[in-house]
């Protein structure tokens, strides 16, 4: 098989430590991290107020995400440009995903890989600090 990238948007509760919402796709687009932004809504209830920090990727700079985060009454924040180190704490989390969870795995299709990620409660109890 083809040599194929999946990509993950998630995003994470820096108080906690929880992933609070996540997806998958084949593709790193407008919408991987709009329904990302989406299943934290579900699994969050109220996030007026919140500051939600992101990196200056197009997908977060888009019309359409910016303004669900402000429907929703919270605050958008992006990384200083050329600064990585804003993200530290979401890099940290895909570094020990990727070490730890998907390291010895590789998937036939998109689906198995998209199983595979669907392991919530190994997803919201990763420590990695």
């Amino acid at each position: 098989m083809q040599k194929k990238y999946i990509y993950l948007a998630s995003f994470l509760d820096i108080c906690t430590r929880k992933v609070v919402g996540w997806h998958v796709s084949g593709k790193i687009d407008e919408e991987l991290v709009l329904k990302a932004f989406r299943n934290s809504i579900v699994m969050e209830k109220d996030l007026k107020g919140l500051i939600i920090h992101t990196d200056r990727g197009s997908q977060y700079t888009s019309k359409r995400y910016q303004n669900e985060v402000r429907e929703i009454g919270a605050v958008s924040s992006m990384s200083r440009a050329g600064n990585p180190y804003d993200n530290a704490l979401i890099e940290s989390f895909y570094k020990t995903l990727k070490t730890e969870l998907l390291i010895n795995d590789s998937f036939e299709t998109e689906e198995e890989a998209k199983n595979a990620m669907e392991v919530r409660e190994i997803l919201c109890k990763l420590s990695f600090l």
